[in-house]
């Protein structure tokens, strides 16, 4: 009993490294929110569509990671004033067929390593589109006039109010941004950006 007594006094004797708050000349402590995940962003502006356009926009998920999208922003313009039904889908399986151009994602770290998920736009229709989990948002898209009218851009975040993000699981889940076969005004452009993390 002796021998734990002791060995429990040395162990308060050791040194303690301490840890200091940055604080300010009034007293306030400098608290950091911002997290260590890895980072990225993509985006791309005048994007023009296709006939009757379904899947635009998607972005895949990964194998060897875990994509969780924090926020998406599209915006567009053309002609004439119009709006147009937007549907925000997760799929659990992959598009097949299609044209696809991949958007440069960007770290928001230079020390975090390259994106594995990427963001791709369609340039034709997808053979087949992959099986959706349902609707996550079916905002009205609208259009402003390329002579400089007001339009409305859709703007959602994931992963606030103590809500999850859209949580990707492997390369063959996606989110995508589709409008469902409705025709796109003349002379579109849709601007478009989306961040996530990856772990």
């Amino acid at each position: 009993m002796f021998r734990y007594a002791v060995i429990a006094f040395l162990a308060m004797c050791l040194p303690v490294q301490a840890q200091y708050a940055t604080i300010d000349s009034a007293g306030r402590a400098y608290v950091s929110v911002e997290g260590g995940k890895n980072s990225y962003r993509a985006g791309a502006t005048g994007y023009a569509g296709y006939g009757s356009p379904t899947d635009i926009f998607c972005l895949r998920g990964s194998d060897s990671k875990v994509v969780r999208v924090r926020s998406i922003y599209i915006a567009a313009h053309a002609n004439s004033a119009t709006q147009v039904d937007l549907l925000l889908l997760k799929r659990l399986t992959a598009n097949t067929g299609g044209t696809t151009s991949t958007i440069t994602s960007v770290a928001l770290d230079s020390l975090d390593p390259a994106a594995s998920g990427a963001l791709v736009s369609y340039t034709t229709s997808p053979t087949t589109l992959g099986t959706p989990t349902g609707n996550l948002a079916v905002p009205q898209l609208v259009f402003s006039t390329n002579s400089g009218g007001a339009g409305y851009p859709v703007n959602l975040d994931f992963g606030t109010h103590g809500g999850k993000s859209v949580v990707l699981r492997g390369a063959a889940q996606s989110l995508c941004a589709n409008f469902n076969g409705a025709a796109l005004p003349a002379s579109a452009g849709i601007n478009i950006e989306m961040s996530w993390t990856e772990e």
